[in-house]
């Protein structure tokens, strides 16, 4: 493992402010190159294409439209002097997808599938951070360490203000997992997965 990168992953952003303003600019940028598209004659790639994108932004509007509905997924930390929420029993899942490649401007089937990141669900249907669970997932654990498996930043913002685990630093980005324990370096954490003394972890 090693220490993250600067220019992997901007600064923090609620998800929720990204998913709202990618909303509007896709929307307006349509609106604005609709009159365009009305006067141009598409060919049979054209086409292909522009049917592609559609099914591609249909199915990030359904995820996001599902965690929008979900009443389940409150982010407000408790009151001042609240006890923390007991432990809750959580499934692990994972699952893969078809990977694609740019080909001639195109987005072509590689024929191998690529893995997705773990994610938590509270349900067992939809995870922590709005995508549904597809039938061939595979369930990595059913546990309330949810924090030892998870590589998912949205699943561990949203799940931390009711279920934070004790001892640990709370994520700032995808760089920060696995998560550390409060107190540990990267370089500890670099020497623990080799094999190597990390000193205190």
């Amino acid at each position: 493992m090693t220490a993250p990168h600067a220019y992997d992953t901007p600064s923090p952003v609620n998800p929720v402010d990204i998913a709202a303003d990618a909303c509007v600019l896709l929307a307006n940028h349509l609106e604005l190159l609709a009159h365009q598209m009305r006067e141009l004659v598409l060919d049979e790639h054209d086409r292909a294409r522009l049917a592609a994108a559609v099914t591609q932004v249909e199915k990030a509007l359904s995820t996001v439209t599902i965690a929008a509905a979900s009443p389940s997924r409150a982010t407000t930390p408790p009151p001042y002097g609240e006890e923390p929420a007991s432990p809750v029993t959580m499934t692990i899942v994972t699952w893969t997808r078809p990977a694609y490649h740019q080909e001639d401007g195109r987005w072509v089937a590689t024929g191998t599938q690529s893995q997705r990141r773990i994610h938590v669900s509270l349900d067992g249907e939809h995870t922590v951070c709005g995508s549904q669970i597809p039938d061939h997932a595979t369930t990595v654990a059913t546990t309330t360490d949810w924090h030892l498996h998870t590589d998912c930043y949205n699943c561990a913002y949203r799940l931390w203000p009711k279920h934070a685990p004790a001892g640990y630093e709370r994520p700032t980005s995808s760089r920060d997992f696995p998560l550390r324990r409060t107190g540990t370096s990267w370089e500890q954490m670099d020497a623990a997965s080799q094999g190597r003394d990390p000193g205190i972890l």
